[in-house]
């Protein structure tokens, strides 16, 4: 069962504008509106309780917990915010169905809620909280950085540990969905892979994971 949670009240931040040389040279879409970006933030050694109560208190809201994995801000300042395990047996609740089926004579209801705890706890040694933002106007990204100073302070990310292999995904919105734009997009991105990986200096514990494995040649000839 879904419960709220509500804290302090929220003060808005005080953010800068972007930078207007930052901005894409195409900056609407198809529509006429401002072009949006979806981002999703990979992070360990904070807590679901610790992290949502950061992004209510950055961004205002009300939290709302979904179930040991999985969390949601509602009613931020841009919108919806998920925060939840980066894993499909977590997220799925994959875990909690294989429970949910045992004979309750062998495990009862509160001995299934405590190994599943349990089995949270331990995840969170290898597999990332993943924060996920509703697509935002990419002008309105400096909204997000009183959240990425808080999170900062005591978040790891891949630098941290030789296991850890976590990501920033970027997902802005195409100025327009139409075969030409879309293989324009994609040729760019191909002729200029090997440059993008020199330059974001990947960390070598993700260069060693598939997640960026290269693209076959043939598929920027």
């Amino acid at each position: 069962m879904a419960y709220l949670a509500t804290g302090r009240a929220f003060r808005p931040q005080n953010h800068t504008s972007m930078d207007p040389r930052l901005l894409p040279s195409e900056t609407l879409n198809g529509s006429g509106d401002p072009r949006r970006i979806g981002i999703e933030l990979e992070l360990s050694g904070l807590e679901l309780d610790q992290i949502t109560e950061l992004v209510r208190e950055c961004l205002g809201g009300t939290i709302e917990k979904v179930s040991t994995y999985e969390a949601r801000v509602q009613d931020s300042t841009i919108g919806t915010v998920r925060v939840e395990f980066d894993a499909s047996l977590f997220r799925e609740l994959k875990v909690r169905n294989f429970f949910q089926d045992l004979d309750p004579e062998l495990l009862s209801q509160a001995g299934r809620e405590s190994m599943e705890s349990a089995l949270a706890t331990i995840a969170q040694w290898l597999v990332p909280f993943e924060i996920v933002f509703p697509p935002i106007p990419i002008s309105r990204l400096p909204e997000l950085e009183a959240l990425r100073s808080r999170l900062g302070e005591k978040a790891e990310g891949t630098g941290t540990s030789v296991i850890h292999a976590f990501g920033l995904h970027l997902n802005p919105e195409v100025p327009k969905v139409d075969v030409r734009t879309i293989l324009r997009f994609l040729r760019s991105f191909l002729v200029l892979y090997e440059e993008l990986k020199q330059l974001h200096n990947i960390d070598p514990a993700r260069a060693f994971t598939g997640f960026i494995a290269p693209f076959d040649r043939r598929y920027s000839m």
